[in-house]
C-alpha cells in the first residue's frame, strides 16, 4: 500500500512539479488574460481557439526555459506563505469588526500596495539574485524609524495645519481611489 509519501516523491521524481504545474499555472494565466482583453476576435466574439492555442503554445515555451522555470518554483511558494500571512491578518482585522468586504481605498489601499511590493521583491530576491544595497542590508532598523518618524511628521503636519491639509487628503485618498478602479469617496478625508 502506498503512502502519500511515496505519491508525492514520484510525482516529484517524474517533473510533475518542475514542469506540469508551471506550464498549467503559465496556461491558465495567459488563457485567462486573452479570454479577458478579447485580443483576437471573430466579429464580436472572443476567438477562444486562437486564445487556447497561443496559452498553450506560450506554456510549453516557458517550461522549455529551466532557469525561468526553477525561478518560479522558487517565487510561487515564497509569494503563497505570504498570501497566507496576509489572509491571516485579514481574519485577524475581521474579528475586531473592521468590515473589510469592500477593500481598501486611499491611504490603506497606497500602504497594501507597498507591503504587496515588498512582499514580491523578496520573494524574487533569492531565485533572481537580487541584492539589496549595503545600506539598506545593515540598517534596516534605522530606515524603518526614518519611514515612521516621516509619516508622523507628514500626519501630524496635517492635522494641524488645518482644513486644507485635510482637503489635499481626502483629495490624495479619491485619486488613489480613481487609480486603482474605485470610483469616489476617498477614505482619508472621513
Amino acid at each position: 500500500m502506498a503512502n502519500f509519501y511515496d505519491i508525492f516523491y514520484n510525482l516529484q521524481g517524474s517533473g510533475f512539479y518542475d514542469f506540469f504545474l508551471p506550464f498549467i499555472l503559465v496556461f491558465a494565466i495567459v488563457f485567462a488574460v486573452l479570454e479577458k482583453v478579447r485580443l483576437f476576435k471573430r466579429g464580436d466574439q472572443v476567438n477562444t481557439p486562437a486564445n487556447l492555442i497561443i496559452s498553450i503554445v506560450v506554456g510549453l515555451l516557458l517550461v522549455n526555459q529551466f532557469q525561468i522555470v526553477a525561478a518560479l518554483n522558487s517565487f510561487i511558494p515564497r509569494v503563497s506563505f505570504w498570501i497566507i500571512v496576509v489572509v491571516m491578518f485579514l481574519i485577524v482585522i475581521g474579528l475586531f469588526g473592521v468590515g473589510i468586504d469592500k477593500g481598501f481605498s486611499g491611504f490603506m489601499l497606497l500602504l497594501f500596495t507597498i507591503v504587496g511590493v515588498v512582499i514580491i521583491y523578496f520573494s524574487l530576491a533569492p531565485a533572481l539574485n537580487f541584492q539589496l544595497p549595503y545600506w539598506i542590508e545593515m540598517n534596516p532598523g534605522w530606515i524603518a524609524m526614518g519611514v515612521i518618524f516621516l509619516i508622523v511628521v507628514f500626519a501630524m503636519s496635517g492635522a494641524f495645519s488645518g482644513s486644507s491639509s485635510n482637503n489635499s487628503m481626502k483629495n490624495l485618498g479619491e485619486s488613489l481611489d480613481k487609480m486603482f478602479g474605485r470610483g469616489g469617496g476617498g477614505s482619508l478625508g472621513k
